[in-house]
Protein backbone atom coordinates (compact mmCIF):
# COMPACT_ATOMS: atom_id res chain seq x y z
CA UNK A 1 0.00 0.00 0.00
CA UNK A 2 1.40 3.40 -1.02
CA UNK A 3 1.98 5.72 1.89
CA UNK A 4 0.39 9.13 1.79
CA UNK A 5 2.92 11.98 1.70
CA UNK A 6 2.71 15.53 2.95
CA UNK A 7 5.13 18.45 2.74
CA UNK A 8 5.26 20.17 6.14
CA UNK A 9 6.75 23.50 7.18
CA UNK A 10 7.21 24.37 10.84
CA UNK A 11 9.70 24.94 13.66
CA UNK A 12 11.35 22.16 15.67
CA UNK A 13 12.87 22.01 19.17
CA UNK A 14 16.49 23.15 19.07
CA UNK A 15 19.49 22.34 21.23
CA UNK A 16 22.25 24.88 21.41
CA UNK A 17 25.45 25.67 23.24
CA UNK A 18 27.73 23.65 25.46
CA UNK A 19 25.51 24.33 28.42
CA UNK A 20 22.90 21.97 27.06
CA UNK A 21 20.14 24.54 26.70
CA UNK A 22 17.06 23.78 24.66
CA UNK A 23 14.53 25.91 22.87
CA UNK A 24 11.19 24.22 22.56
CA UNK A 25 8.15 26.45 22.17
CA UNK A 26 4.65 25.05 21.87
CA UNK A 27 4.55 24.96 18.07
CA UNK A 28 7.95 23.28 17.80
CA UNK A 29 6.93 20.70 20.39
CA UNK A 30 3.75 20.03 18.39
CA UNK A 31 5.69 19.52 15.16
CA UNK A 32 8.16 17.19 16.88
CA UNK A 33 5.25 15.14 18.20
CA UNK A 34 3.01 14.97 15.16
CA UNK A 35 5.68 13.91 12.61
CA UNK A 36 6.33 10.44 14.12
CA UNK A 37 2.63 10.08 15.01
CA UNK A 38 1.64 10.69 11.38
CA UNK A 39 4.25 8.22 10.22
CA UNK A 40 2.78 5.60 12.57
CA UNK A 41 -0.62 5.95 10.92
CA UNK A 42 0.69 5.73 7.35
CA UNK A 43 1.68 9.29 6.40
CA UNK A 44 5.24 10.05 5.28
CA UNK A 45 6.37 13.60 6.04
CA UNK A 46 8.77 15.83 4.12
CA UNK A 47 9.63 18.45 6.76
CA UNK A 48 11.28 21.82 6.25
CA UNK A 49 12.52 22.69 9.74
CA UNK A 50 12.30 26.42 9.24
CA UNK A 51 14.29 27.39 12.34
CA UNK A 52 17.02 24.72 11.99
CA UNK A 53 20.21 25.63 10.12
CA UNK A 54 21.96 22.26 10.35
CA UNK A 55 20.80 18.68 10.17
CA UNK A 56 22.16 18.16 13.70
CA UNK A 57 19.45 20.55 14.93
CA UNK A 58 16.67 18.78 13.03
CA UNK A 59 14.75 15.87 14.59
CA UNK A 60 15.67 12.32 13.65
CA UNK A 61 13.04 10.24 11.91
CA UNK A 62 12.90 6.87 10.19
CA UNK A 63 10.79 7.97 7.23
CA UNK A 64 10.66 11.79 7.27
CA UNK A 65 12.83 13.77 4.89
CA UNK A 66 14.07 16.66 7.05
CA UNK A 67 15.58 19.76 5.43
CA UNK A 68 17.11 22.66 7.43
CA UNK A 69 17.06 26.24 6.17
CA UNK A 70 20.09 28.24 5.08
CA UNK A 71 20.87 31.90 5.78
CA UNK A 72 23.89 32.08 3.47
CA UNK A 73 23.04 34.60 0.74
CA UNK A 74 25.10 32.86 -2.00
CA UNK A 75 23.19 29.65 -1.26
CA UNK A 76 19.91 31.55 -1.05
CA UNK A 77 20.52 33.09 -4.47
CA UNK A 78 21.26 29.62 -5.80
CA UNK A 79 18.07 28.30 -4.26
CA UNK A 80 15.98 31.17 -5.61
CA UNK A 81 17.56 30.97 -9.06
CA UNK A 82 16.18 33.13 -11.82
CA UNK A 83 12.94 33.52 -9.88
CA UNK A 84 14.59 35.56 -7.11
CA UNK A 85 14.03 39.04 -8.67
CA UNK A 86 10.38 38.22 -9.38
CA UNK A 87 9.98 36.84 -5.86
CA UNK A 88 11.46 40.05 -4.42
CA UNK A 89 9.20 42.36 -6.43
CA UNK A 90 6.07 40.45 -5.50
CA UNK A 91 7.06 40.34 -1.86
CA UNK A 92 7.81 44.06 -1.57
CA UNK A 93 4.87 45.49 -3.46
CA UNK A 94 1.69 43.60 -2.70
CA UNK A 95 -0.95 46.36 -2.88
CA UNK A 96 -3.45 44.41 -0.79
CA UNK A 97 -1.57 45.24 2.39
CA UNK A 98 -1.78 49.02 2.08
CA UNK A 99 1.87 49.41 3.01
CA UNK A 100 5.16 47.70 2.31
CA UNK A 101 6.85 45.18 4.53
CA UNK A 102 9.79 46.72 6.44
CA UNK A 103 13.04 46.18 4.53
CA UNK A 104 14.69 43.99 7.18
CA UNK A 105 11.65 41.75 7.46
CA UNK A 106 11.35 41.60 3.66
CA UNK A 107 14.92 40.32 3.36
CA UNK A 108 14.19 37.60 5.93
CA UNK A 109 11.03 36.60 4.09
CA UNK A 110 12.85 36.57 0.78
CA UNK A 111 15.44 34.21 2.27
CA UNK A 112 12.68 31.94 3.57
CA UNK A 113 10.95 32.03 0.18
CA UNK A 114 14.14 30.80 -1.50
CA UNK A 115 14.32 27.95 1.02
CA UNK A 116 10.66 27.08 0.39
CA UNK A 117 11.18 27.10 -3.38
CA UNK A 118 14.10 24.68 -3.13
CA UNK A 119 12.26 22.46 -0.65
CA UNK A 120 9.04 22.21 -2.67
CA UNK A 121 11.05 21.58 -5.83
CA UNK A 122 12.70 18.48 -4.38
CA UNK A 123 9.80 16.73 -2.62
CA UNK A 124 7.02 14.74 -4.19
CA UNK A 125 4.19 15.62 -1.85
CA UNK A 126 0.68 16.37 -3.17
CA UNK A 127 -0.24 18.42 -0.08
CA UNK A 128 1.28 21.26 1.97
CA UNK A 129 0.78 21.51 5.76
CA UNK A 130 1.93 24.78 7.34
CA UNK A 131 2.36 25.36 11.08
CA UNK A 132 3.26 29.04 11.00
CA UNK A 133 0.56 31.11 9.34
CA UNK A 134 2.51 34.33 9.78
CA UNK A 135 4.45 33.89 6.57
CA UNK A 136 4.99 30.37 5.30
CA UNK A 137 1.71 29.86 3.49
CA UNK A 138 1.81 33.34 1.98
CA UNK A 139 5.34 32.88 0.72
CA UNK A 140 4.59 29.48 -0.73
CA UNK A 141 1.43 30.55 -2.55
CA UNK A 142 2.21 34.17 -3.43
CA UNK A 143 5.96 34.17 -3.96
CA UNK A 144 6.85 30.57 -4.76
CA UNK A 145 3.60 30.21 -6.73
CA UNK A 146 2.69 26.71 -5.67
CA UNK A 147 -0.81 25.45 -6.26
CA UNK A 148 -0.54 22.62 -3.74
CA UNK A 149 -3.67 22.09 -1.64
CA UNK A 150 -2.84 23.63 1.73
CA UNK A 151 -3.73 22.82 5.33
CA UNK A 152 -2.84 25.38 8.01
CA UNK A 153 -2.72 24.53 11.70
CA UNK A 154 -3.53 27.67 13.69
CA UNK A 155 -1.84 27.36 17.07
CA UNK A 156 -2.98 30.73 18.36
CA UNK A 157 -4.39 34.07 17.28
CA UNK A 158 -2.29 36.52 19.29
CA UNK A 159 -1.22 38.30 16.08
CA UNK A 160 -4.88 39.23 15.61
CA UNK A 161 -5.72 39.85 19.27
CA UNK A 162 -2.61 41.78 20.31
CA UNK A 163 -1.24 44.99 18.70
CA UNK A 164 0.47 43.99 15.45
CA UNK A 165 1.69 45.80 12.31
CA UNK A 166 -1.00 46.28 9.68
CA UNK A 167 0.95 44.39 7.03
CA UNK A 168 1.39 41.37 9.32
CA UNK A 169 -2.29 41.18 10.26
CA UNK A 170 -3.19 41.46 6.57
CA UNK A 171 -0.81 38.66 5.65
CA UNK A 172 -2.21 36.35 8.33
CA UNK A 173 -5.84 37.06 7.43
CA UNK A 174 -5.09 36.50 3.76
CA UNK A 175 -3.50 33.16 4.66
CA UNK A 176 -6.64 32.02 6.44
CA UNK A 177 -8.77 32.93 3.44
CA UNK A 178 -6.49 31.04 1.04
CA UNK A 179 -6.16 27.81 3.01
CA UNK A 180 -8.08 24.81 1.76
CA UNK A 181 -8.53 23.66 5.37
CA UNK A 182 -7.75 25.21 8.75
CA UNK A 183 -7.01 23.17 11.88
CA UNK A 184 -7.69 25.13 15.09
CA UNK A 185 -6.10 23.75 18.26
CA UNK A 186 -9.09 24.82 20.39
CA UNK A 187 -12.68 26.00 20.11
CA UNK A 188 -11.45 29.41 21.31
CA UNK A 189 -9.11 29.65 18.31
CA UNK A 190 -11.90 28.54 15.99
CA UNK A 191 -14.27 31.19 17.36
CA UNK A 192 -11.69 33.94 16.87
CA UNK A 193 -10.88 32.77 13.34
CA UNK A 194 -14.54 33.00 12.40
CA UNK A 195 -14.74 36.39 14.10
CA UNK A 196 -11.95 37.67 11.85
CA UNK A 197 -13.54 36.36 8.68
CA UNK A 198 -12.15 32.85 8.19
CA UNK A 199 -14.71 30.53 6.54
CA UNK A 200 -16.25 28.44 9.32
CA UNK A 201 -16.90 25.46 7.05
CA UNK A 202 -13.16 25.04 6.46
CA UNK A 203 -12.19 24.94 10.15
CA UNK A 204 -11.80 21.75 12.17
CA UNK A 205 -10.85 21.71 15.85
CA UNK A 206 -8.10 19.20 16.63
CA UNK A 207 -6.44 19.76 20.02
CA UNK A 208 -2.77 19.77 20.79
CA UNK A 209 -1.42 16.55 22.20
CA UNK A 210 1.09 15.22 24.69
CA UNK A 211 3.07 12.02 25.15
CA UNK A 212 1.18 10.64 28.15
CA UNK A 213 3.75 7.88 28.68
CA UNK A 214 6.60 10.39 29.15
CA UNK A 215 4.53 12.93 31.07
CA UNK A 216 3.03 10.72 33.74
CA UNK A 217 2.58 10.81 37.51
CA UNK A 218 5.49 9.63 39.60
CA UNK A 219 6.87 9.92 43.11
CA UNK A 220 7.00 13.62 43.96
CA UNK A 221 9.65 13.28 46.68
CA UNK A 222 11.95 11.34 44.34
CA UNK A 223 11.54 13.92 41.55
CA UNK A 224 12.34 16.78 43.93
CA UNK A 225 15.39 14.97 45.22
CA UNK A 226 16.71 14.43 41.68
CA UNK A 227 16.19 18.11 40.88
CA UNK A 228 17.65 19.42 44.13
CA UNK A 229 14.33 20.89 45.33
CA UNK A 230 13.08 20.85 48.94
CA UNK A 231 11.30 17.55 49.52
CA UNK A 232 8.73 19.20 51.80
CA UNK A 233 6.47 22.16 51.18
CA UNK A 234 4.15 23.41 48.43
CA UNK A 235 5.69 23.87 44.95
CA UNK A 236 4.09 26.09 42.30
CA UNK A 237 5.56 25.58 38.82
CA UNK A 238 5.66 27.75 35.70
CA UNK A 239 7.34 26.63 32.48
CA UNK A 240 7.63 28.64 29.29
CA UNK A 241 9.25 31.59 27.58
CA UNK A 242 9.68 34.60 29.86
CA UNK A 243 7.92 37.20 27.73
CA UNK A 244 5.24 39.77 28.68
CA UNK A 245 2.48 37.73 27.02
CA UNK A 246 2.93 34.91 29.56
CA UNK A 247 1.94 37.11 32.51
CA UNK A 248 4.59 35.66 34.82
CA UNK A 249 4.75 38.98 36.70
CA UNK A 250 1.13 38.38 37.73
CA UNK A 251 2.02 34.92 39.01
CA UNK A 252 4.96 36.28 40.99
CA UNK A 253 2.79 38.98 42.56
CA UNK A 254 -0.03 36.54 43.32
CA UNK A 255 2.40 34.10 44.93
CA UNK A 256 3.88 36.88 47.09
CA UNK A 257 0.41 37.79 48.38
CA UNK A 258 -0.77 34.20 48.93
CA UNK A 259 -0.42 31.80 51.82
CA UNK A 260 1.47 29.52 49.43
CA UNK A 261 4.49 31.80 49.88
CA UNK A 262 4.76 30.81 53.56
CA UNK A 263 4.55 27.12 52.81
CA UNK A 264 6.60 26.53 49.69
CA UNK A 265 8.44 27.61 46.58
CA UNK A 266 7.65 29.19 43.23
CA UNK A 267 9.74 27.50 40.53
CA UNK A 268 10.14 29.26 37.17
CA UNK A 269 11.53 27.13 34.34
CA UNK A 270 12.36 29.07 31.19
CA UNK A 271 14.30 32.00 29.82
CA UNK A 272 13.63 35.17 27.91
CA UNK A 273 13.75 38.99 27.97
CA UNK A 274 11.57 39.22 31.08
CA UNK A 275 13.93 37.20 33.28
CA UNK A 276 15.85 40.16 34.75
CA UNK A 277 12.72 42.31 35.31
CA UNK A 278 11.09 39.33 37.03
CA UNK A 279 14.13 38.81 39.24
CA UNK A 280 13.97 42.48 40.24
CA UNK A 281 10.25 42.13 41.00
CA UNK A 282 10.93 39.08 43.16
CA UNK A 283 13.48 41.12 45.12
CA UNK A 284 11.12 44.06 45.52
CA UNK A 285 8.36 41.76 46.82
CA UNK A 286 10.74 40.12 49.30
CA UNK A 287 10.30 36.57 48.01
CA UNK A 288 13.79 35.88 46.65
CA UNK A 289 14.22 33.01 49.12
CA UNK A 290 10.92 31.45 48.04
CA UNK A 291 11.43 31.82 44.27
CA UNK A 292 13.71 29.70 42.11
CA UNK A 293 14.71 30.65 38.54
CA UNK A 294 16.21 27.56 36.93
CA UNK A 295 16.46 28.81 33.33
CA UNK A 296 15.74 26.75 30.22
CA UNK A 297 16.07 23.04 30.88
CA UNK A 298 16.74 20.11 28.52
CA UNK A 299 13.51 18.75 27.10
CA UNK A 300 14.18 15.18 28.36
CA UNK A 301 14.32 16.61 31.89
CA UNK A 302 10.91 18.33 31.76
CA UNK A 303 8.76 15.41 33.03
CA UNK A 304 10.63 15.60 36.35
CA UNK A 305 9.68 19.25 36.89
CA UNK A 306 5.98 18.50 36.52
CA UNK A 307 6.28 15.48 38.82
CA UNK A 308 8.03 17.66 41.41
CA UNK A 309 5.29 20.32 41.67
CA UNK A 310 1.93 20.44 43.44
CA UNK A 311 0.26 22.81 40.98
CA UNK A 312 1.08 24.23 37.56
CA UNK A 313 0.22 27.90 36.95
CA UNK A 314 0.33 29.84 33.67
CA UNK A 315 -1.47 33.22 33.59
CA UNK A 316 -1.02 33.82 29.86
CA UNK A 317 -2.78 36.62 27.98
CA UNK A 318 -3.35 34.58 24.82
CA UNK A 319 -2.85 30.90 24.01
CA UNK A 320 -4.34 28.34 21.66
CA UNK A 321 -3.91 25.40 23.98
CA UNK A 322 -0.65 25.45 25.89
CA UNK A 323 1.49 22.34 25.48
CA UNK A 324 2.80 23.01 29.00
CA UNK A 325 -0.74 22.85 30.38
CA UNK A 326 -1.27 19.46 28.70
CA UNK A 327 2.08 18.19 30.00
CA UNK A 328 1.16 19.23 33.54
CA UNK A 329 -2.30 17.66 33.29
CA UNK A 330 -0.83 14.47 31.86
CA UNK A 331 1.47 14.41 34.91
CA UNK A 332 -1.68 14.46 37.11
CA UNK A 333 -1.20 18.03 38.30
CA UNK A 334 -4.04 20.56 38.71
CA UNK A 335 -3.69 23.68 36.58
CA UNK A 336 -4.36 27.35 37.27
CA UNK A 337 -4.70 29.37 34.07
CA UNK A 338 -6.54 32.36 32.65
CA UNK A 339 -9.64 33.42 30.78
CA UNK A 340 -10.91 34.61 28.40
CA UNK A 341 -8.19 34.86 25.77
CA UNK A 342 -6.94 31.29 26.02
CA UNK A 343 -8.09 27.96 24.69
CA UNK A 344 -7.44 26.07 27.92
CA UNK A 345 -11.14 25.95 28.76
CA UNK A 346 -11.37 23.11 26.22
CA UNK A 347 -9.41 20.90 28.62
CA UNK A 348 -9.35 22.74 31.97
CA UNK A 349 -12.72 22.60 33.72
CA UNK A 350 -12.96 25.14 36.51
CA UNK A 351 -13.12 23.37 39.84
CA UNK A 352 -12.64 19.93 38.29
CA UNK A 353 -9.22 19.75 36.59
CA UNK A 354 -7.97 23.12 37.80
CA UNK A 355 -9.04 26.73 38.20
CA UNK A 356 -9.71 29.42 35.59
CA UNK A 357 -9.24 33.07 36.51
CA UNK A 358 -9.44 36.26 34.47
CA UNK A 359 -6.18 37.55 33.00
CA UNK A 360 -4.98 40.37 35.23
CA UNK A 361 -6.89 39.11 38.29
CA UNK A 362 -3.92 38.78 40.62
CA UNK A 363 -6.11 38.32 43.69
CA UNK A 364 -8.08 35.54 41.98
CA UNK A 365 -4.84 33.86 40.93
CA UNK A 366 -3.53 33.90 44.50
CA UNK A 367 -6.85 32.65 45.84
CA UNK A 368 -6.74 29.68 43.46
CA UNK A 369 -3.24 28.77 44.68
CA UNK A 370 -4.42 28.98 48.28
CA UNK A 371 -7.45 26.77 47.63
CA UNK A 372 -5.15 24.06 46.28
CA UNK A 373 -2.70 24.50 49.17
CA UNK A 374 -5.43 24.16 51.79
CA UNK A 375 -7.08 21.18 50.15
CA UNK A 376 -4.27 18.79 49.13
CA UNK A 377 -6.59 15.79 48.87
CA UNK A 378 -8.91 17.68 46.49
CA UNK A 379 -5.87 18.92 44.56
CA UNK A 380 -4.76 15.32 44.00
CA UNK A 381 -8.26 14.35 42.87
CA UNK A 382 -8.24 17.27 40.41
CA UNK A 383 -4.84 16.17 39.13
CA UNK A 384 -6.05 12.61 38.58
CA UNK A 385 -9.06 13.93 36.68
CA UNK A 386 -6.78 16.17 34.61
CA UNK A 387 -4.76 13.16 33.50
CA UNK A 388 -7.93 11.25 32.60
CA UNK A 389 -9.00 14.15 30.33
CA UNK A 390 -5.64 14.28 28.54
CA UNK A 391 -5.33 10.52 28.08
CA UNK A 392 -8.86 10.37 26.73
CA UNK A 393 -8.68 13.31 24.32
CA UNK A 394 -5.18 14.66 23.72
CA UNK A 395 -2.90 11.82 22.62
CA UNK A 396 -0.66 11.88 19.55
CA UNK A 397 -2.19 8.79 17.88
CA UNK A 398 -5.66 10.36 18.02
CA UNK A 399 -4.45 13.78 16.83
CA UNK A 400 -2.47 12.18 13.99
CA UNK A 401 -5.45 10.04 12.93
CA UNK A 402 -7.72 13.08 12.73
CA UNK A 403 -5.05 15.15 10.95
CA UNK A 404 -4.51 12.40 8.36
CA UNK A 405 -8.27 12.38 7.77
CA UNK A 406 -8.12 16.14 7.05
CA UNK A 407 -5.37 15.41 4.50
CA UNK A 408 -7.54 12.81 2.73
CA UNK A 409 -10.56 15.11 2.65
CA UNK A 410 -8.50 18.04 1.36
CA UNK A 411 -7.00 15.98 -1.46
CA UNK A 412 -10.41 14.61 -2.46
CA UNK A 413 -11.90 18.12 -2.51
CA UNK A 414 -8.94 19.39 -4.58
CA UNK A 415 -9.32 16.59 -7.14
CA UNK A 416 -13.06 17.25 -7.37
CA UNK A 417 -12.41 20.96 -8.06
CA UNK A 418 -9.90 20.11 -10.80
CA UNK A 419 -12.36 17.66 -12.37
CA UNK A 420 -15.13 20.27 -12.33
CA UNK A 421 -12.86 22.91 -13.91
CA UNK A 422 -11.97 20.55 -16.75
Amino acid sequence: MTRQRVAMIGPVPLHWGRGGKWWGGGVSTHVAGIVPALEACGVSVDLLAENATTLSEAPRSRTAKVVPVTHSWPRLVARGGRALPRMASRLLANPKWGQRIPAGQALRYLGLAANYRAFLGTVQSPLLHVHNARHAQFLCQEVVSTDLPTVVTVHGVKTLLMPSPRWLRSMVLENYGRADRLIAVSSFVRERLVQFGAPAERITVIPNAVDSERFCPSDTEDARGRLGLPTLGFVVLFTGNLVPLKGVDQLVTAFARSAARKHGTLVIVGDGPEKEPLQRLVGELGIADETLFVGARPLPEMPLWYQACDVFATPSAAEGVSISVLEAMSSARPVVTTLPEVGEHDVVTDGSTGFLVAFGDVEGLGAALDRLLRNPVHARVMGDHAREVVVGRCTWPEVARRTAEIYRETLLESRARRTDSN
